[in-house]
């Protein structure tokens, strides 16, 4: 129905299970805006290509887990978080419950 421009609906039952689901074009950068104006990126998700779990998960409530590589806080320069993987101990995922998320953002790129 998308193809023929008849319907741009899914049967996803949330926008955001459709943005994490793109299997065509891979999620390259994700961001999260919390509800005190921080935000928590990952910059680059492919470099948690084989990690434990995949670079982001999203939860049916909108919460969500993803491999945190740079925090910038209100008013501060935001900072890259060097110690994610950790050849010794692994790779640190950190969780979001969904009520202290504002806003989620998405990078996808087509592959070539």
């Amino acid at each position: 129905m998308h193809r023929f421009n008849v319907t741009w609906s899914n049967d996803d039952p949330a926008a955001l299970i459709t943005l994490s689901n793109n299997s065509r074009y891979p999620l390259t950068q994700f961001a999260v805006q919390l509800d005190d104006d921080t935000w928590l990126r990952c910059d680059d998700t492919s470099k948690f290509l084989g990690a434990p779990f995949s670079p982001v998960i999203i939860g049916p409530s909108g919460d969500v887990a993803f491999y945190l590589t740079h925090e910038e806080m209100k008013g501060a320069e935001p900072k890259e978080l060097k110690s994610v993987r950790d050849p010794n101990y692994g790779d640190r995922i950190t969780y979001i419950p969904a009520h202290r998320i504002r806003r989620i953002t998405f990078r996808h790129k087509r592959k070539r």
